[in-house]
């Protein structure tokens, strides 16, 4: 997924930020896959007179800033889920994603409660970088602006499911709903969002 939100050739957060402004002349990302493992890359060109500390700093700070928030995002969710003493159960690998919610065991208020707290966690990590941060150099203002396309891809996604949740008190059969295309606009609503930071901050 990060993959996609990163460098999906048109909409992504290096497409918009760094190619479209011209930030970079070439950028891009891609993962490969190993029997036993694999990796994510990330690349750049350098403009001319751009040293490659320049590079990295604009490809890692849109990164750096969009995970930050999403870890604060998604650990919150946990935290959520554990004051209000929902059933659920950790995830197998290491991911983002914490745990697995029990749908059938949890009922609407653990559920909005859990919800909340993530989108609050994702705040909260939004204004410590916007806090910490001084946007001095276009790296600085990339690590803040992947930061806030991470709070806007959250918030484009699950806000709707809990407002259609009120409706029906059924989120699991909402969150069904979400479809490719939904991610894949959420994905560019953030970018853009994101795009507009920069621009502002740089």
């Amino acid at each position: 997924v990060l993959d996609l939100l990163v460098d999906n050739s048109s909409t992504g957060m290096v497409n918009l930020d760094l190619l479209l402004t011209q930030k970079l002349p070439k950028a891009g990302s891609s993962p490969e896959f190993m029997n036993d493992g694999g990796y994510w890359q990330l690349r750049g060109t350098a403009r001319a007179g751009q040293t490659h500390g320049q590079v990295e700093a604009l490809l890692m700070g849109i990164v750096a800033g969009f995970v930050t928030v999403t870890l604060a995002h998604e650990w919150s969710h946990y935290l959520g889920a554990k004051l209000s003493r929902s059933t659920y159960s950790l995830s197998e690998k290491p991911s983002l994603f914490v745990f697995d919610w029990d749908f059938a065991s949890n009922n609407l208020r653990q559920f909005y409660t859990m919800s909340a707290a993530g989108s609050i966690g994702g705040a909260a990590g939004l204004l410590a970088l916007f806090a910490a941060i001084e946007p001095a150099n276009s790296g600085r203002a990339a690590l803040l602006a992947g930061g806030l396309a991470s709070f806007a891809f959250g918030s484009i996604i699950e806000w709707p499911v809990l407002v259609r949740t009120r409706r029906s008190g059924d989120p699991m059969s909402e969150l069904s709903k979400l479809k490719p295309a939904t991610i894949g606009g959420a994905g560019t609503g953030s970018a853009l969002l994101g795009l507009a930071c920069w621009l502002t901050l740089a």
